[in-house]
């Protein structure tokens, strides 16, 4: 429906900002991964009180129980759950550590790009696994918007060469793979998480989105945990002291790191999965990915606004692009629905 539609161009919005804290955070000399790290712990210990609070207040109680869907009850449901959010939340880390670390290599306008390649390998699910029948016109959709995002990144592209140290083909490699497993990832946590919450309407009680989100998010956190410690890093929250050798400017510069956090945690990653959530219900896996690729263009945007990243002529165009495919995608050529037995 529309009205879904828009909920889910709102919850892409409110993810795009990520990248630009993101980066911001990163001047304090966080490391991507560690960010990662907080962002998930922070939103899932959030949404863990919003779902056992929420309910007795009247809100957040969105998902049926068992009575009322006719679903499964017992260990085996609750088995089945807890292995849907185990995949999801190990997806999502994973497509968050390869992320960061592609970024290393190459720009991170075009690492964004290719993790959003996520679309095609849940297209492929919807229509091989879901029976879904993608037009013409909305995988041309498809390739629309990545070519626009793709354009819209360029100058951010050319500028980030501009005095920095020549990559070899074999780093540019490596980067791009790296962006490739993520987008993979991604596209695997989209899938597992429309399973979280189609298994969910089967639990015997009230389990409403929010503690699905919880859950994948802390699974994040874990899976993000288990990366740092691989790599000798501790999970701390603190801006190195010889960034602000002078005590008052490290008091400051602290004090706006955990703000950062906050937002990022709780303004954007609480904020964006629940109304993904919500709106996901009355939307197939295709078009819901493929309004999320709103997510890397206004990222972009984001960052010309904010942080003065170039834009120029190139950049407007593929900006147009991008938002025309991804409008046209969803509400002109959207695939043909499937049942509601098979749709969460």
């Amino acid at each position: 429906s529309t009205a879904s539609m828009m909920l889910v161009a709102f919850a892409a919005s409110a993810l795009s900002f990520g990248g630009v804290l993101v980066k911001e955070m990163e001047v304090f000399g966080m490391v991507s991964t560690n960010v990662g790290f907080i962002r998930c712990l922070f939103a899932g210990i959030g949404l863990l009180v919003m779902a056992m609070v929420g309910p007795r207040f009247g809100y957040l109680s969105f998902i049926p129980t068992t009575e009322e869907t006719g679903g499964g009850s017992g260990d085996s449901t609750w088995r089945r759950w807890l292995l849907a959010v185990s995949l999801a939340g190990f997806f999502y880390g994973t497509d968050l550590y390869f992320l960061y670390w592609s970024m290393e290599y190459i720009p991170s306008g075009f690492s964004a790009v290719v993790n959003h390649t996520q679309v095609f390998w849940v297209s492929m699910y919807s229509a091989y696994v879901m029976g879904e029948r993608l037009s013409g016109e909305f995988k041309l959709c498809i390739i629309g918007a990545l070519a626009g995002i793709l354009i819209l990144a360029y100058p951010s592209f050319s500028d980030e060469q501009v005095g920095s140290e020549k990559k070899s083909a074999g780093e540019l490699f490596l980067g791009t793979s790296l962006a490739i497993l993520s987008g993979l990832a991604c596209g695997l946590y989209n899938i597992s998480f429309f399973q979280v919450s189609k298994i969910a309407r089967g639990l015997p009680i009230v389990c409403n989105r929010a503690l699905n989100v919880a859950a994948v998010c802390l699974m994040s956190a874990l899976t993000l945990l288990a990366f740092m410690w691989s790599e000798g890093r501790s999970p701390g929250l603190s801006v190195p002291r010889n960034l602000f050798p002078r005590p008052a400017d490290y008091v400051v510069a602290q004090r706006e790191l955990y703000l950062m956090a906050a937002l990022l945690s709780f303004g954007v990653h609480i904020v964006g999965s629940l109304a993904l959530s919500t709106a996901s219900v009355g939307l197939s896996p295709s078009v819901v990915s493929m309004m999320l690729l709103l997510s890397p263009a206004l990222a972009e945007l984001w960052g010309v606004l904010f942080l003065q990243e170039p834009l120029g002529v190139l950049g407007i165009v593929g900006a147009i692009l991008a938002l025309i495919s991804i409008y046209y995608g969803g509400t002109h050529a959207a695939p043909h629905a499937v049942s509601p037995s098979t749709r969460d």
